[in-house]
């Protein structure tokens, strides 16, 4: 068994990304971590937390790292930031942050490799960071406290290795560009479990099935999703667990897939980062909460680029519907806010 903690970092309204109003690191890193979490999923004997459920999440730096307790790998997923002095937005790549106390150069190597090859920018190397000091180095040093609350809080449990891996600058046009495109995500998700696979010796499960006897609804499932992804008939599952038209279930909802009695379904939980009655600005929508990426529209087709959310439906791919009846929306296709 493998056992991985990823962290996405921050909450979802924390540093917005240069050039592209309405989109943010803490959202976008959630994304990530979601697409990750389904790419290491296919590999036999994988085990994934994550220490955000939900967007709207944001737990302490200390509480996040103490999530990695029993794990083989702490994974902070974070965009990085240049200070303002000089030519600030042209730095640009991927920089790895790992642990003085459990230091581990050759998994950090492997993933800036693979993370900088999917973003087409350079891998900056892995460092190391003293609490004490401030200062930043290229080798762990002995003694040395770790400056980064969620990589000390880690190292500090039975955890093996605990790293921040910043995926490219959110103050680079160029970086910016890669990371709030959903397909880009996806395809460096990819890129990044397939590192961690070839480090841990992981290997693809013959056909993905579920532990036991049970499936846990994860944030954007839905019935036929559900189906897809264990090889079963969706309306089985809805038959098995009572649920009828129109179908409705939530992240963290326990499902039976044979027999027995359903688990009771949790109330659900927010899991997006806008309200009812925020009126917004999207660039993509779709026809429905639960239309994949595939299935985009762009606002040029549209009657208009804007809409007031009227409606949340919790955990859907797509859970804004706008005025009524315009279009369904996620956080990726929000712009910002409508200013009139």
């Amino acid at each position: 068994m493998f056992k991985i903690c990823i962290d996405p970092g921050h909450g979802s309204r924390t540093n917005g990304y240069i050039g592209h109003p309405g989109f943010c690191e803490g959202a976008q890193m959630f994304k990530l971590a979601q697409y990750q979490k389904e790419e290491l999923e296919k590999y036999a004997g994988v085990e994934v937390i994550l220490t955000r459920k939900t967007i709207t999440d944001d737990p302490s730096l200390d509480a996040r790292g103490k999530m990695a307790a029993g794990c083989d790998l702490f994974y902070s997923d974070h965009s990085n930031a240049a200070d303002s002095s000089g030519n600030w937005s042209s730095a640009r790549g991927v920089d790895i942050y790992s642990s003085h106390r459990k230091p581990n150069a050759d998994l950090c190597a492997r993933i800036g490799a693979a993370v900088s090859a999917a973003m087409s920018n350079s891998f900056r190397g892995t460092k190391y960071r003293d609490y004490d000091t401030g200062a930043t180095t290229t080798a762990p040093q002995a003694g040395a406290l770790d400056y980064y609350g969620v990589i000390r809080s880690a190292a500090a449990t039975s955890c093996t290795t605990a790293i921040i891996v910043e995926h490219g600058f959110h103050t680079n046009q160029q970086d910016v560009s890669f990371l709030v495109d959903d397909n880009n995500l996806r395809a460096l998700a990819k890129a990044e479990a397939q590192a961690i696979a070839d480090y841990y010796g992981l290997t693809l499960a013959d056909n993905p099935a579920p532990s036991g006897d049970t499936y846990t609804v994860q944030k954007g499932d839905c019935l036929s999703v559900i189906g897809a992804k264990l090889g079963l008939d969706w309306r089985d599952i809805a038959a098995v667990n009572g649920i009828t038209e129109p179908y409705t279930i939530y992240a963290g909802q326990i499902l039976q897939l044979s027999g027995g009695q359903p688990a009771p379904a949790p109330a659900p939980q927010p899991t997006t980062g806008y309200k009812i009655g925020d009126h917004v600005v999207f660039s993509t929508c779709y026809r429905s909460s639960t239309a994949p990426i595939e299935e985009h529209l762009t606002a040029a087709r549209m009657l208009r680029n804007h809409g007031v959310i009227t409606r949340i439906v919790d955990g859907a791919r797509n859970p804004y519907l706008l005025d009524d009846n315009l279009c369904w929306v996620n956080d990726g296709d929000i712009r910002g806010y409508y200013r009139g």
